[in-house]
């Protein structure tokens, strides 16, 4: 599928709302936004404290704000490391677990077409990637604010947990354009394929005709050689 219309798109000549907690946030109204929610186990404390220790050596080098070359930057040294290591399937990885992935996929269909438009997603072992486009008032922040305060509940009942669940705020990142927001779509397709099919949840219209894409199909998406322009 291509998304003809650039209104879904970052605009650079209408208001943006930036904040950060943990991590820098934009929000721009009906906007799609790469989306990556991890559990709270998923990086070690020695990783966390050398991608800290990382990001703010370059936020140092490079004050904010930046231009479009200094976030490219930011996304390809910065934040691919921690997607990398994302991937080994540290931690828990309860999500690997059907039922438990199952109160995830509800959960996060549940208000799809309503509150955002979920276009494509993959959830992982450990974590999961979403493209969504928020609708009417709903932000992103809202969005997985709910989603976390809702999955938590009800997993940790179902395992007998306690405590946090995920981390405790999501990366997000507005899409600038087509080939941005393709390449995105490219990256969730492909971030299961080292997985058995029963180890993760793939979804979203992008995906539709594609959940019972067979071994080949696979094996030719893994052989294939990626966009290395690629950056969230």
């Amino acid at each position: 599928m291509e998304l003809e219309n650039s209104e879904i798109f970052l605009d650079r000549n209408m208001d943006i709302n930036i904040f950060r907690k943990n991590l820098p946030h934009w929000e721009q109204a009906g906007k799609v936004q790469f989306v990556t929610l991890r559990l709270a186990d998923s990086m070690p404390q020695t990783v966390l404290k050398e991608y800290t220790s990382k990001k703010d050596a370059f936020i140092k080098l490079y004050p904010q704000p930046w231009n479009e070359e200094i976030k490219k930057l930011y996304h390809k040294t910065i934040n691919a490391a921690m997607e990398n290591f994302s991937d080994i399937g540290y931690g828990s990885c309860i999500l690997g677990n059907p039922e438990i992935r199952r109160i995830a996929v509800d959960s996060l269909e549940h208000f799809d077409n309503e509150r955002y438009i979920i276009t494509a997603y993959v959830i992982m072992p450990n974590h999961l990637h979403a493209l969504i486009i928020p609708l009417e008032d709903h932000t992103v922040k809202s969005i997985f604010k709910s989603f976390i305060r809702f999955t938590t509940r009800k997993i940790n009942k179902l395992t007998g947990r306690s405590g946090c669940l995920w981390q405790s705020e999501p990366f997000d990142r507005i899409i600038r354009n087509n080939e941005h927001y393709r390449n995105c779509v490219d990256y969730i397709r492909r971030n299961p394929l080292h997985l058995k099919p029963e180890d993760y949840s793939l979804g979203g219209f992008e995906f539709e005709n594609r959940n019972s894409a067979s071994n080949r199909d696979r094996a030719s998406l893994r052989d294939a050689p990626s966009n290395e322009n690629t950056n969230f």
